[in-house]
């Protein structure tokens, strides 16, 4: 059996929300203001005169009606200003010095660019400089639909979840303009730094998509049975203790091992360095099993509230990390070894 612990306070609900009636509304009337195809160029054209370099004035960078008239191409005036007017405001602000993108269009612009709604690039079976944290066999990485997979070809992985493929270590998001002018090798590499950020974000209680407010669960599997590091038959992961972020707005999400959330933990942090590692360096190189050898132990401490102790070990000097129902670092207690 699984015991789910979720926070359902005034910040956090027991699930995401879902549309109102009125942020429905709201959602039908933006796509519609951008199903056409001179609002969609009207967009482009701005998109193209805004530089944000700190040497540009951007006040002379502004189109006026007529610069942008005649940049769209379109035939009709009145015709022209009637799409213009349905941009203004949600899509387009109107200045003194000429017309420029609202934040929200730079969001939607920014979405479509990077290939996010318009490519659908893929690789398979690419093999990487990094080792699986269970088996140590070097491991792999597929990426299809936007979705970075790295698997183990030799060992269970950490999950084994309908649908997915034997041997999953980590699955993230990942904007297909990443692989633009780079190798699949290149792509893993140069956006960990990315991801880290993102994941840290989750963790840390602010949706890196929307800033929306997150949902935690933590999961406690009460009949595992991975202690030798292969997957649970009842929860189907090597993990006891999971936590899932899911954002109450946009309902992006993440799940990892509880383990995983001390990284962001300043005196954890620390503690690496102060035995020679570097918890961001091993996060972004994928070597997850460094850090994860180190975790000696993780274990339920109390259950009302729920209290989650994550225990570990280097050079025989300890750190104890406790965390609250929300994943949140609540004590921190450091063993140092006694000098012989």
């Amino acid at each position: 059996m699984v015991t789910f612990y979720m926070v359902n306070d005034n910040v956090h609900s027991s699930q995401p929300k879902g549309l109102t009636e009125t942020n429905s509304t709201q959602v039908t009337e933006a796509f519609a203001a951008l199903a056409n195809e001179t609002r969609v160029e009207i967009l482009l054209v701005l998109w193209s005169a805004m530089d944000p370099r700190p040497e540009t004035d951007a006040s002379e960078t502004l189109p006026s009606f007529v610069e942008l008239y005649d940049r769209v191409k379109y035939d009709q005036t009145s015709n022209f200003q009637y799409h213009l007017e349905k941009l203004t405001g949600q899509f387009v602000n109107k200045t003194d010095e000429g017309y420029r993108l609202t934040t929200s269009a730079k969001r939607v612009l920014s979405t479509v660019l990077a290939g996010t709604v318009t490519d659908a690039p893929s690789f398979a079976e690419e093999r990487i400089d990094a080792a699986c944290m269970l088996c140590g066999t070097s491991t792999i990485v597929d990426y299809s639909d936007g979705v970075l997979t790295q698997r183990c070809p030799s060992c269970d992985g950490v999950s084994q979840e309908p649908n997915e493929p034997e041997g999953v270590i980590a699955k993230e998001y990942r904007p297909p303009v990443g692989l633009k002018n780079r190798t699949p090798q290149e792509f893993v590499q140069q956006g960990k730094t990315w991801q880290r950020h993102q994941r840290h974000a989750f963790i840390e209680g602010a949706c890196p998509e929307c800033s929306g407010t997150i949902t935690t669960t933590i999961s406690v599997c009460d009949d595992h049975d991975s202690h030798d590091l292969t997957v649970c038959q009842h929860c189907e992961r090597v993990h006891e203790i999971d936590a899932s972020f899911v954002c109450d707005v946009c309902k992006s999400s993440i799940r990892t091992g509880i383990w995983n959330t001390i990284l962001t933990e300043v005196a954890v942090i620390a503690f690496f360095h102060d035995h020679g590692l570097d918890t961001k360096a091993l996060e972004d190189k994928f070597e997850y099993g460094v850090l994860f050898d180190a975790v000696e132990q993780v274990t339920v401490d109390a259950e009302e509230p729920l209290e989650i102790a994550v225990k570990v070990e280097l050079d025989g000097d300890s750190l104890t990390i406790i965390l609250d129902d929300e994943a949140d670092v609540i004590d921190v207690t450091e063993r140092v070894r006694k000098a012989p």
